[in-house]
């Protein structure tokens, strides 16, 4: 660890001009040493590498407005490929880390794919779910921001690819009459599809749920909201969008709706906020 550290301490020093090495190249050094204190079981070694996590976020060095095509070395990535399982942490170390991930998607140069977006969702639905029935919440409400902040980012990256073959095509002649570029939502749909299968597995159409934990059905419904209330209005002239709810996430809302809520989300205190599922069809209203 002591020669890892000695290592990366001459490098950051050398990152000078012309001879700075690629962000994902810097990162993936450093990362090297605060993979093996994450991984190190000790608290305060753990607590010092997200430490380093949250300032490797704040140093340009580490950022880059262009990413390498090559997805493994994406920021996000190699932030997820370093963590340790979620259970050998302590639930103040979960927080940091779920506030690291938070940080990571709110960057203006956040890149971002579907199998990304769901892989952090997945991570976050896991960190709900350890969380015990009426126990605190710190760790779950941490995991329900940064999930719903990631389809958020990602849904504000799908406006920008729009806005951009919007520009593009009017600065087109041959193609200035063409129908709004509406396509480029149709990228949300893998991410869309899982939010939706999760919700009509809570649903019972399929007799696996996918977890029985109260906050479950919670935390997709959140983070499905989320992803609707980010995206346009002109995202329903996409058809695969269309198909997708109203073939599977309608008729599970209906089905929801229709069943005593102590048995679908567990018994909760009465509360005067509408309920998520009528959230999210008002959404799609």
């Amino acid at each position: 660890m002591e020669d890892l550290l000695s290592q990366l301490a001459h490098l950051t020093e050398s990152q000078q001009g012309l001879l700075r090495d690629p962000p994902w190249e810097l990162r993936a050094r450093c990362l090297e040493a605060l993979r093996a204190a994450l991984h190190s079981g000790t608290n305060k070694l753990v607590t010092l590498a997200i430490q380093g996590l949250q300032k490797m976020l704040r140093d340009d060095r580490f950022a880059s407005p262009f990413e390498s095509d090559d997805e493994s070395l994406w920021l996000t990535t190699q932030l997820l490929d370093v963590l340790p399982p979620m259970t050998s942490l302590t639930e103040e170390a979960q927080v940091e880390i779920m506030r690291v991930l938070l940080n990571a998607t709110c960057q203006s140069s956040w890149v971002a794919n579907n199998a990304l977006v769901v892989r952090i969702v997945t991570l976050c639905h896991q960190l709900c779910t350890l969380t015990p029935a009426g126990g605190p919440d710190m760790v779950a409400t941490a995991a329900q921001a940064t999930a719903c902040q990631a389809v958020r980012g990602f849904a504000a990256m799908l406006d920008e690819d729009y806005e951009s073959a919007l520009s593009e095509q009017q600065d087109s002649a041959s193609r200035a009459e063409e129908a709004p570029p509406v396509q480029v939502y149709e990228d949300v749909l893998p991410t869309y599809r899982h939010l939706c299968q999760q919700i009509d597995q809570h649903a019972g159409k399929r007799p696996a749920s996918p977890s029985g934990h109260p906050a479950s059905l919670q935390f997709h419904l959140s983070t499905l909201l989320a992803l609707l209330s980010a995206l346009p209005v002109r995202v329903q002239r996409c058809a695969g969008v269309l198909e997708q709810t109203w073939r599977q996430l309608t008729p599970a809302l209906v089905r929801l709706l229709g069943s005593p809520t102590s048995e679908r989300v567990g018994a909760v205190p009465a509360r005067r906020d509408p309920p998520p599922c009528v959230l999210l069809i008002l959404a799609l209203i």
